[in-house]
């Protein structure tokens, strides 16, 4: 019997630090993000805790289209190829039809805390997103890497709104008797953390940039390392218990 009521406090400790080592859905956001402390609920980290993803992709399109469709489906295609297509993507990016906010499911109050793919905190929660400053700017791809300075595609203003200068993803002016596509950049310098992150400038469409991703609601879940812990100290546990009932 105290053998058994000894492994039961063992597997109580394995069962707490499994708990404590937490690790994001794809792998990517560490328990150390943000100091350790969730923004959504103040508190540190623990398995069920949900969190945004947003990266830059590491390939180049086109904005001639009108249809957000397409633009989902190029940060998709990225996230698909560098093994992240188990979950949902959306550009940031707005269409005459449809804006980055409601294309990203981001227009009602609240919502999560956002995340590069360094783990660093961009915004806290929607709000904070589009009030015309991020925490840092977006500058990890869905690879990993890091671009220090570029433009991507947005169509947008930084309230997650068109383009207030019409420069929205598909539109297109006519210049020099010639009708010519463009769109809305934003930026990711140091320095670009306020609205230009999403409005730096415009550009002919005939050129091919970046654009930014943002995930689903992901979860945090145990650590591989630590589920499996668990594990060990069931089993250790079942034999336990047999050798016991054998020596009664």
């Amino acid at each position: 019997m105290k053998k058994v009521l000894a492994s039961l406090l063992c597997l109580a400790f394995i069962a707490s630090q499994a708990n404590a080592a937490t690790i994001g859905q794809l792998g990517i956001l560490q328990d150390t993000a943000n100091g350790g402390i969730n923004p959504a609920t103040g508190s540190a980290w623990k398995v069920g805790d949900t969190y945004r993803l947003i990266f830059l992709t590491s390939t180049t399109t086109t904005a001639a289209s009108t249809e957000i469709a397409d633009y989902n489906a190029f940060v998709q295609s990225a996230a698909n190829a560098a093994g992240y297509g188990s979950v949902d993507w959306f550009a940031i990016g707005s269409t005459l039809s449809v804006t980055a906010r409601a294309n990203t499911g981001t227009t009602a109050a609240g919502g999560v805390a956002f995340f590069d793919f360094n783990s660093t905190l961009i915004a806290n929660n929607n709000a904070d997103l589009w009030d015309s400053s991020i925490a840092t700017t977006i500058n990890y791809t869905e690879l990993g890497d890091f671009v220090a300075d570029t433009q991507y595609y947005t169509g947008s203003d930084a309230d997650g709104e068109q383009a207030s200068n019409g420069d929205y993803l598909g539109t297109t002016v006519v210049r020099t008797g010639q009708t010519v596509p463009r769109a809305q950049l934003g930026r990711n310098r140091v320095d670009m953390t306020n609205q230009r992150w999403m409005i730096q400038f415009s550009s002919a469409l005939g050129g091919s940039y970046p654009m930014l991703a943002m995930s689903e609601e992901l979860t945090v879940v145990p650590e591989p390392a630590s589920v499996f812990l668990l594990i060990i100290g069931l089993i250790g546990l079942f034999g336990v218990v047999k050798l016991g009932r054998r020596g009664r």
